[in-house]
């Protein structure tokens, strides 16, 4: 089941970093952005990350959360990580999660 976080909400994503081998590495180097599924329209562009841990706490903030079809119940957005170790070596985590209108759901009830 996909997660799901309502519209303009603040919200902790504990990202883990692993290389291909499932071990835990400390990156180099993180970035990350987050798309519209839809039609992969930008709503964070590429943000970097700084970190000398295994993992990092990332904080989506309300406008990370935005809706941008308002006819919408449901808007599924696509959080990217990408990060490099050991010289060279990178990896790409891709995690969907939808957001809920609250808007559309007010309507709905009037």
């Amino acid at each position: 089941m996909k997660p799901e976080f309502y519209q303009q909400s603040a919200v902790l994503i504990t990202i883990r970093f692993k290389d291909i081998n499932d071990e835990k590495v400390v990156p180099n180097h993180i970035e990350y952005t987050i798309i519209n599924a839809a039609d992969s329209t930008v709503i964070r562009p590429v943000t970097p990350i700084y970190t000398n841990n295994t993992y990092y706490e990332l904080e989506l903030h309300p406008e990370d959360n935005i809706i941008l079809n308002p006819t919408l119940e449901l808007e599924e957005h696509i959080l990217t990580v990408e990060w490099d170790y050991n010289d060279g070596m990178d990896r790409t985590e891709k995690i969907r999660y939808n957001v809920r209108n609250l808007w559309q759901e007010k309507t709905k009830i009037s």
